[in-house]
């Protein structure tokens, strides 16, 4: 019997939520589920599709959307593939494969000619989506070192329920990307993606710069954190894992796609392990090539 794919299919959500925590153990509850699924970030709302054989639920992923800010004037909306999973019966019988065409006709649906995905490098679905075309971005999980150096800072905590505090933030992160390819927000979405998430986030002020921090279950996550150049981010980071380990005894991590930062705290013995952002064109007349630079940090992440 052939597979069934739904789009958009109602009342979806206590099913859907239950398979990806079948497929991806404690993937989350419902407040997950309506931030990840339910939230409007750029031009258009959240597509799901389920695969059913059988009439059975036996795969299911989502297209979140992003507008990608090429330069000063030009933008780009992109689909990024999100909470995709499988049923252990139905793994390694093409279901994946199936997702990825479905969602190009879904991104292709409403006028978007790119579908990512973020990956790591040892995940079998990174050799799929190379399989199917997909332009690699390399991309780096970075965990620093659970050692307390000299470096100290003056971190000073900030309640980032304030409307000011929101604003310098905001202000501070759009300066500190000027000039490169990156995820464009509007202050609103700035905050639902980095500040409002579903764990609980901590924002501090260190000199003149920002960082947002939220707890792993063995690490403190870099969501992001404004800087000058590698120097002045080397040190910043480092007074920011110090006091992270004395205040939490957890180190922090951070996630990248940018190569000399990778390079950099690599040479600082960070732990390193590799991935990708994956680019996939829709159709003919994409130019997946736009957006080969594009600098992503941990928050813009689901």
């Amino acid at each position: 019997m052939e597979n069934e794919v739904i789009y958009n299919p109602s009342g979806m959500e206590k099913d859907y939520l239950g398979n990806l925590n079948i497929a991806f153990s404690n993937w989350g509850d419902s407040t997950n589920y309506a931030w990840v699924f339910n939230r409007k970030v750029g031009d258009f709302k959240t597509d799901q599709l389920i695969i059913k054989r059988e009439g059975e639920a036996i795969a299911g992923s989502a297209i979140t959307y992003r507008k990608v800010s090429l330069n000063a004037t030009e933008n780009l909306n992109v689909g990024i593939m999100t909470g995709s999973w499988t049923l252990p019966a139905a793994r390694n019988t093409g279901c994946f494969s199936t997702i990825i065409e479905e969602s190009k006709k879904m991104c292709l649906a409403n006028g978007v000619q790119l579908l990512t995905a973020y990956v790591t490098e040892e995940n079998p679905s990174s050799r799929r989506l190379e399989a199917a075309g997909s332009l690699m971005i390399h991309s780096w999980n970075l965990f620093a070192p659970h050692i307390i150096t000299d470096t100290k800072n003056d971190i000073v905590l900030l309640d980032a329920t304030l409307e000011q505090v929101q604003t310098d933030i905001y202000e501070q992160y759009t300066k500190s990307l000027k000039g490169t390819v990156h995820f464009s927000y509007t202050k609103k979405e700035f905050v639902s993606q980095f500040i409002h998430r579903p764990e609980e986030t901590i924002v501090c002020k260190v000199g003149g710069e920002f960082v947002i921090l939220s707890s792993g279950f063995n690490a403190m996550k870099v969501l992001l954190a404004t800087y000058q150049d590698l120097e002045h981010l080397e040190g910043l980071l480092t007074g920011i894992n110090n006091w992270c380990i004395s205040k939490y005894k957890k180190a922090i991590f951070l996630y990248t796609t940018n190569r000399g930062m990778a390079q950099h705290l690599s040479s600082l013995d960070y732990e390193t392990k590799k991935g990708f952002y994956t680019v996939i064109d829709c159709n003919a007349t994409s130019n997946r090539r736009l957006i080969e630079n594009i600098t992503i940090s941990m928050g813009d992440k689901m």
